[in-house]
């Protein structure tokens, strides 16, 4: 992005005052002469007025763009809306609800952190952040290694018994792991924690081994949280995550991101079609395409609102702005 600087010292000077009248055919500039220039309008475009418009030097006292101009600048907000949508191409199941045998199966498609009637992201503890789902694995104590579960010697990766997990669908494609939450405790004192983001997961079948690996540098390192009173861990999936003015998770009251689905069959060119029996119009509860018949879901697509004035009290350049990191919808066969 661009910034605005305004030096105290070095004279820099930008000027809109109109061009000079010029001299008609009489030789004079009274008679048959145009008229001067009117006064024109200096833009300065920058992202956040706040910070991307610097004072410096003599003029460091100066808050405002008025003390430094004349006319007074008026600092302006583009016009913009309170609500947006993105909405997702359509994806193809590509035939997943077939068995072998050549028999229909029916998909169950999962999607979680929402409230099935609005489709709005969950804050049902009000604090102002995205809820966690419930945990896959865990709260278990870390210990040394080779036991499980235990940190890895460089402190980027933790390994842990899978046995436990009800839902094998994060066994059979472990990269659905990806972006998901781990925790780490002070036992005794859940209250004492840090939050670390799972960027790769893999999986042993001959061990049942987990091995989940945060983020690198300059991401902190496993080792870092080490209370006194020893560690435990706690696994949590995400189907999507909110980002709120850079803040992950972060969900003001003023803001409202909601989620809807969309399902469709199949035509003879292999397109989507809304006239097949596949068809589901747009809905926030996913399990009503999970009650379509077997095998006739062919495609889904899913549409995000962003709404920045959730309580309608109107939008200023400060007005937190949500943003959507990365959104999953799985399915089970």
């Amino acid at each position: 992005g661009s910034s605005l600087v305004f030096d105290g010292v070095v004279a820099k000077c930008l000027s809109a005052r109109g061009g000079q009248a010029g001299k008609g055919k009489s030789g004079t500039e009274s008679l048959n002469a145009g008229g001067s220039g009117g006064p024109g309008i200096i833009q300065v475009h920058v992202l956040d007025p706040s910070s991307d418009i610097q004072f410096i030097n003599a003029v460091a006292s100066a808050d405002s763009l008025r003390e430094v101009t004349f006319p007074d600048a008026l600092t302006l907000v583009p016009s913009f809306g309170a609500r947006s949508r993105a909405r997702s191409q359509w994806i193809a199941v590509g035939q997943a609800a077939i068995n072998p045998g050549g028999s229909p199966d029916p998909l169950v498609f999962g999607f979680a952190g929402i409230d099935t009637g609005t489709g709005s992201a969950l804050d049902l503890d009000g604090d102002e952040f995205q809820d966690d789902l419930e945990k896959l694995l865990g709260t278990t104590a870390v210990v040394a290694g080779p036991a499980l579960p235990n940190i890895s010697v460089d402190s980027r990766t933790l390994t842990v018994d899978s046995s436990s997990i009800l839902d094998d669908i994060y066994l059979r494609n472990p990269q659905l792991l990806r972006d998901s939450l781990l925790v780490l405790s002070e036992i005794g004192n859940s209250s004492n924690f840090a939050r670390f983001n799972v960027a790769n997961a893999s999986f042993d079948l001959g061990t049942m081994e987990l091995a989940l690996e945060v983020s690198g540098a300059p991401e902190p390192a496993l080792n870092t949280f080490n209370p006194p009173g020893g560690v435990e861990y706690t696994l949590r999936p995400f189907s999507f995550l909110v980002s709120t003015s850079g803040t992950d998770r972060f969900l003001p009251p003023s803001v409202d991101v909601q989620f809807t689905f969309q399902s469709a069959g199949v035509d003879v060119n292999g397109d989507p079609d809304l006239g097949a029996v596949g068809f589901q119009d747009w809905t926030s509860d996913i399990g009503d395409i999970n009650a379509k018949g077997a095998g006739t879901v062919e495609f889904i697509r899913f549409e995000v609102l962003f709404d920045l004035d959730a309580l309608s009290a109107g939008l200023s350049a400060t007005s937190p702005r949500p943003s959507l990191d990365f959104s999953r919808i799985f399915w089970r066969f």
